[in-house]
């Protein structure tokens, strides 16, 4: 009985460990260089809001820099218009901008392994 468990023990030998380290190394590289296109989307995007950010407080700023020129009431509706005008561009730019980047991300997310269509390649 003892011979029967010995023989169907797979043995060192039998086992392509060699195989499966570089199979391993091979899919670790795949996924830290996935993760690494992750990162990369992610610092780009977030550099972009960054401006984006820098360029409304610079909107803001000039906003109540006119603001604080007016002399009428009437001017002062006329700048705000203005600036309402613009914030509503900036705010249709903001959502082209989210629905761009939520791509990217989704987009460099389906091409880590295991998650999706390109997993295999």
């Amino acid at each position: 009985m003892a011979q029967a468990d010995a023989t169907s023990t797979p043995s060192a030998s039998t086992l392509d460990l060699g195989g499966l380290v570089a199979a391993g190394t091979r899919q670790m590289e795949a996924v830290l260089k996935q993760q690494a296109e992750l990162l990369h989307v992610l610092q780009e995007i977030n550099s972009d809001w960054a401006d984006r950010m820098k360029t409304e407080a610079e909107a803001a700023s000039q906003y109540l820099g006119k603001l604080a020129a007016v002399r009428s009431f009437a001017d002062a509706v006329t700048v705000s218009q203005e600036w309402a005008g613009q914030w509503m561009q900036m705010a249709a730019e903001d959502g082209r901008r989210i629905l761009s980047d939520t791509q990217k991300i989704i987009g460099a997310s389906t091409r880590l392994p295991g998650n999706g269509p390109a997993a295999g390649t």
